[in-house]
């Protein structure tokens, strides 16, 4: 069983770091390093998107802001994590490849908020993630 619970100060200082993120409107970049050191670090993973990675971007940004703005109410979030599960899973990404997406959510972090970034702060992301991950592959089959 996932325990579906994020800790508030947790929820906190994602939400925080996500502020930093999106207030310097820092999204767009964000998002190009998250791929950038996902396919960097993991070449054959490329394989897996299409050549225009326009609409990819845009998903995972929607994405991003939809879950951190929901970390508060997560098993709200479940459902759909689940069902974006089911949709990877079709695509041919398995359970192992999660770990490295947070890796690299990570990385995207240091690239973006650099010397700023504490951390207490990347734990706290990486549990998320970590919730995250977990709950999108107990949605495959």
């Amino acid at each position: 069983m996932i325990n579906m619970k994020i800790a508030p100060e947790n929820i906190s200082t994602i939400k925080n770091c996500w502020k930093k993120i999106t207030s310097g409107q820092q999204e767009t970049a964000f998002v190009e390093a998250f791929y950038s050191h996902l396919f960097k670090l993991n070449p054959g993973y490329r394989d897996l998107f299409p050549g225009d990675m326009d609409v990819m971007s845009s998903k995972l940004r929607e994405t991003l802001n939809q879950v951190i703005n929901g970390l508060e109410h997560f098993t709200h979030l479940e459902a759909s994590l689940k069902e974006l599960g089911q949709s990877h899973q079709a695509l041919k990404i398995t359970p192992d490849m999660y770990a490295h997406v947070t890796s690299c959510i990570l990385l995207a972090l240091d690239t973006i908020l650099g010397a700023a970034l504490r951390d207490h702060e990347k734990q706290s992301w990486k549990e998320a993630f970590d919730l995250i991950s977990g709950t999108m592959i107990s949605g495959y089959n």
